[in-house]
Formats: C-alpha cells, sequence, structure tokens
C-alpha cells in the first residue's frame, strides 16, 4: 500500500532527510520513502497500516505537523 503524507514544517533537504529517518526507523519494512519540502508531501510503501499511526505521532514529536494521511 502506498502511503502519503501531507506535511506542515519541512523547510529544506535536512528536513526531509529528518522526517525520512524518522520513517525508517518506525516502520523498517518501508520502501521507496521520499519526502519532498516544496511540496510539502512524504511518501513510502508499507506493507501494513498497523505502525503508520506510530510514524505520523513520531513525525509530530519532531515539531513537524501532519495535516493528512492517505492511503492507496
Amino acid at each position: 500500500m502506498k502511503v502519503e503524507l501531507k506535511i506542515d514544517g519541512m523547510k529544506c533537504g535536512m528536513c526531509e532527510a529528518k522526517v525520512n529517518k524518522i520513517i525508517r526507523d518506525t516502520l523498517p519494512s518501508a520502501k521507496k520513502i521520499k519526502s519532498s519540502s516544496k511540496k510539502n508531501i512524504s511518501s513510502f510503501i508499507a506493507e501494513d497500516e498497523s505502525n503508520i499511526d506510530k510514524v505520523v505521532e513520531n513525525i509530530s514529536l519532531e515539531g513537524y505537523k501532519v495535516l493528512e494521511v492517505l492511503k492507496k
């Protein structure tokens, strides 16, 4: 399943890298992790949705605001 997170607060490449690391650390099985500070989006492929809420929580703990979670 493809997961797309709309995130407020990413301003640069370092922010993108930080969000990617949070996703990778929280959900080690995630694949094709990409973030764009210009589009305010992070996306990844997840095998299941069991830890997506934890990903959102961990991103929020770092000061970013997850505005929307889209699952396709």
